[in-house]
Formats: C-alpha cells, sequence, structure tokens
C-alpha cells in the first residue's frame, strides 16, 4: 500500500520553490480533497469532514477503514526552459516516513 503518513514539502532546488495545490485521492478515484502538505492522510481527511476528530480512543474503529486503501497525493508544477536546462535541478521531498513512490 503506498499509504503516505507524513508527507512534507516538496521543493524544485534551483529555484527553491515550494510546490502548493496539493490533492489527496484514493487509488483509482477521481474524487479529490485537498491535502495539508507537510501533514498525513489523517490530518487531509479530518480537515475534509471525512474522519471524526480523534479525541478518544474509542473512535479508532473509526479510522480503520483509512488505512486498508492506497492514497495519492498529486500537485501541477511548471518548470521554464531555463529551470529544465539547469543540470543542477533537482526535486526534494523532505520527511517522507513511509514507502513511497514518486511519479513525473
Amino acid at each position: 500500500l503506498l499509504f503516505c503518513l507524513a508527507l512534507a514539502c516538496a521543493q524544485i532546488s534551483a529555484a527553491q520553490t515550494t510546490l502548493g495545490g496539493w490533492q489527496l485521492s484514493r487509488l483509482n478515484s477521481s474524487d479529490t480533497l485537498p491535502a495539508q502538505v507537510p501533514g498525513t492522510v489523517y490530518e487531509s481527511l479530518i480537515a475534509a469532514g471525512q474522519l471524526p476528530p480523534y479525541t478518544h480512543p474509542d473512535l479508532e474503529n473509526r479510522w480503520q477503514w483509512a488505512d486498508t486503501l492506497s492514497w495519492w497525493y498529486h500537485t501541477r508544477f511548471n518548470l521554464s526552459a531555463n529551470q529544465l536546462a539547469d543540470t543542477t535541478l533537482a526535486l526534494y521531498f523532505s520527511r517522507l516516513t513511509t514507502d513511497a513512490q514518486i511519479y513525473l
């Protein structure tokens, strides 16, 4: 499962630009919701009203479904011709704390 628990800000090194406009979706679903980055799947689901706030251990069973799904964080960004020509250009993800696959 691709379940990103703590996806942090992604930066393009040449411009030192923090990427924004992150969306969260389930694998094979066209439904998206705004993602809090840096943040967790749980934080984004709570903010979207998909999960109740975790205020008591009895609520754990109401959170279980989120662990059974694969989640995708996605955003779009544009690079100029100068940025693309820069041989030192790098995409940097800080604090990825779980297995992840990155697609460009």
